[in-house]
């Protein structure tokens, strides 16, 4: 749970204390004349909940080069992906991101099923997914930061397929209460990601 107005309230009250006259010229009014919207219409759109994922496909691995973490080798890990949701309570803050020009940063529209799905191909090469996609399903907005794990989620909506389904979930969760405003579930593929990232970031720090 979480509550926009009193988080954008408390935003505004820190910039004011800070003494900063630009990010306060900004947050009272300019941010808003930049983006040629109301800010507050847009805070009132909020529905007060929001959730992120992170996935790692191991199916499709990233390759860092490894003169980047002064390694011999490359480091080989899954591809991540994150994911937000936020729900509303109408479709200002969507209509907003559609009048910035989504065909103008080169976002492509593709339906799937009866959601109509935002996604801009990144001209660069990386070496992991990256295509930012954002769609509106029922009362949540969704951002991902690739268009596979948009389809995926937009599968998982449909019960096609579900974390709760998977073995290693019900064994985590057996004999809890799902029913809370709050949940943290990370997997093992998460543990070892996180286990390799620790691992890189080690070689860093100067003896």
């Amino acid at each position: 749970d979480i509550n926009m107005q009193l988080l954008w309230d408390w935003i505004k009250e820190l910039s004011k204390e800070s003494g900063n006259s630009t990010v306060n010229e900004m947050l009272e009014g300019g941010l808003g004349d930049m983006l040629n919207v109301d800010m507050n219409e847009i805070i009132q759109s909020f529905g007060n909940e929001i959730g992120m994922i992170m996935t790692l496909d191991e199916k499709n691995k990233m390759t860092l080069p490894g003169f980047m973490f002064d390694l011999e080798n490359d480091l080989v890990m899954p591809g991540p992906a994150i994911g937000f949701i936020v729900k509303l309570k109408d479709n200002k803050l969507m209509e907003t991101l559609n009048s910035m020009g989504a065909e103008a940063m080169g976002m492509q529209e593709e339906t799937i099923g009866d959601v109509k799905v935002n996604t801009m191909a990144l001209p660069i090469p990386l070496p992991l997914d990256i295509s930012p996609s954002f769609f509106m399903a029922d009362d949540y907005m969704v951002l991902t930061t690739s268009y596979k794990l948009a389809k995926s989620m937009l599968k998982t909506r449909d019960g096609q397929e579900s974390l709760v389904d998977t073995d290693e979930f019900k064994q985590l969760a057996r004999g809890l209460d799902l029913k809370a405003n709050g949940i943290l579930f990370a997997g093992k593929s998460y543990h070892r990601f996180g286990m390799a990232l620790t691992g890189v970031m080690d070689q860093q720090v100067p003896e």
